[in-house]
């Protein structure tokens, strides 16, 4: 095992823990003793992984470049006759897998109407929203050992119209060909686990002026 590959190692391990002591590092890694003490003493000298009373923890700058942006998503089950529409991933990581449609959560709208907004962007179609299906917590780890964190909030959409693929990154998938090498991890774990589910979603806002809660709206759950 090279050396690059032990040091992003090591310093992946704080994507979980905010402080670690030598033996949880050697116990996770599996690597002796020598060459764990090595690395740390490198990440140490280069100002990445600082040593304090409490354990080894990643040092100020480090630590932001490890803890990527949060980065918070709506992704989109648009379901049409038992298919599923995906789009083509243009950008790493996965690149040219396909996923569900989905877009950056806005403080301008309810995640409804950022829903209906963006299908109708891609499609040139109306949709009905039909539910929250639910909520996950995703990190993405790169192999630069960088971290990508936030929720995302899977709902389903229903097409008013019919609707065929408007664009060569738009394709409808059955069931059966969402598949591993196909469509992207998260997308494709939430395809498998939670189509069917349905969860009540609160949006709040709040004045911070007067602390009072000034707007407050509930998805009505359609049946």
């Amino acid at each position: 095992m090279d050396s690059p590959s032990v040091q992003e190692m090591i310093l992946s391990l704080f994507i979980q823990e905010r402080n670690l002591n030598f033996k949880d590092i050697q116990a996770s890694l599996g690597v002796d003793r020598e060459t764990i003490a090595h690395h740390l003493t490198t990440l140490i000298n280069q100002k990445r992984v600082e040593y304090t009373p409490s354990g080894y923890r990643l040092a100020y700058g480090e630590d932001r470049g490890v803890y990527d942006a949060i980065r918070n998503s709506i992704h989109l089950l648009i379901e049409q006759k038992a298919s599923i529409l995906l789009t083509r991933r243009l950008r790493e990581p996965y690149k040219h897998f396909w996923e569900l449609p989905s877009l950056p959560m806005s403080i301008d709208k309810s995640i409804e109407a950022s829903a209906l907004t963006h299908a109708k962007t891609i499609t040139g179609q109306e949709f009905e929203f039909s539910k929250t299906n639910g909520i996950i917590h995703r990190k993405l780890i790169e192999k630069n050992a960088r971290i990508h964190t936030g929720l995302i909030i899977a709902c389903t959409l229903s097409p008013i119209n019919p609707i065929g693929t408007t664009s060569p990154n738009l394709e409808w998938f059955s069931h059966e060909e969402l598949t591993a090498g196909i469509v992207a991890p998260t997308d494709l774990w939430i395809l498998q686990n939670l189509r069917e589910e349905r969860i009540p979603l609160h949006e709040l806002f709040i004045s911070e002026g007067e602390d009072t809660l000034i707007y407050q709206t509930q998805q009505s759950v359609r049946r």
